[in-house]
Order: C-alpha cells, then sequence, then structure tokens
C-alpha cells in the first residue's frame, strides 16, 4: 500500500514501526479490503507485504522521500500495533473522555489559545 503525501511535517523514521495510517492499511489488507482486486496477481491476497509514505514535499537528490513500514508481525500476545491501536481507540471512545494530550503534534497545532494543557490557554464550556 503506497501512500502519497504533501504534508511539512512527516512522522520520524523511528515511528514508523508503529505509524497507525500504515498500520491500518496493512489491517485492511489483512482482513480482505483488497481481496477482489488483487486476486489475479499475487498469490495469497490478503497477506500484506508492509506500507509505505511517498513524501512529495521532501525531495532527495534520488526523488521523493520514501518512509516505508514493514508487514507488522503479532506480538507476546498474538496481537499487531495497530491492532492494539484500535482496541486503545475504541476503549478511549467508549469512555466518552477525550483528555488533551500533549506531545509532538503540539509543535504544530493552531489551538493553543483554548488549549487545557497550555497554561496561556481556556477552556469554555
Amino acid at each position: 500500500m503506497v501512500d502519497l503525501k504533501t504534508s511539512k511535517y512527516p512522522p520520524t523514521d523511528k515511528d514508523l514501526p508503529a505509524n497507525p495510517q500504515l498500520g491500518l492499511y496493512q489491517h485492511a489488507v489483512a482482513n480482505g479490503a483488497v481481496d477482489d482486486l488483487v486476486a489475479d496477481l499475487v498469490d495469497g491476497p490478503g497477506v500484506p507485504g508492509g506500507a509505505e509514505l511517498v513524501q512529495l514535499r521532501k525531495a532527495l537528490a534520488t526523488g521523493a522521500k520514501i518512509q516505508q513500514q514493514a508487514p507488522q508481525e503479532p506480538g507476546p500476545d498474538g496481537s499487531t500495533p495497530v491492532e492494539l491501536q484500535l482496541m486503545r481507540a475504541a476503549h478511549v471512545v467508549r469512555g466518552e473522555v477525550f483528555d488533551a494530550t500533549p506531545g509532538k503534534h503540539c509543535d504544530h497545532c493552531q489551538f493553543h489559545s483554548v488549549c487545557p494543557t497550555k497554561a496561556a490557554g481556556t477552556v469554555l464550556s
């Protein structure tokens, strides 16, 4: 699976093995999302071969920057990284509590003035 990106801020290479977007693409392939499209082209449809982001804004001397995620392998509990991420997301949604979580993504956020994690921000309810 290949995704062409035009973002200014691509994920770091160290974050790629657990990148949820690429993992979700592979999860969809593993669960039959493209079986009817590739059945005549490959042996064993439903087997993801990895995924990649092609960063069109981050050109290198050799062309666009390509960030690859290898096929996700199940961990000791039998779940792939994206399956664990999906289970956590479902738990949060079911819990109906959406706490602001500061992180690297805050560097590019346009909502600092209303963010409860920022000292200058206030939240109106």
